[in-house]
């Protein structure tokens, strides 16, 4: 078996940054898009803004 021979993306390709085009899985399995990702993040970081708002005009 020849390791130069072998099919797909080699550690060499990965570290130089050559990424197959469209390339956009994320490895998470909800969330497979990067945008799905960004906007989780959005939508949870709105959520502790008011989250923290409401905490603190019920607490002041």
């Amino acid at each position: 078996m020849n390791p130069d021979n072998n099919q797909g993306t080699s550690n060499k390709d990965l570290l130089e940054g050559s990424v197959v085009a469209g390339d956009e899985s994320t490895g998470i399995p909800v969330l497979t898009t990067w945008k799905a990702v960004y906007w989780f993040v959005l939508g949870a970081f709105v959520i502790w803004v008011a989250v923290l708002a409401l905490l603190t005009r019920l607490y002041a």
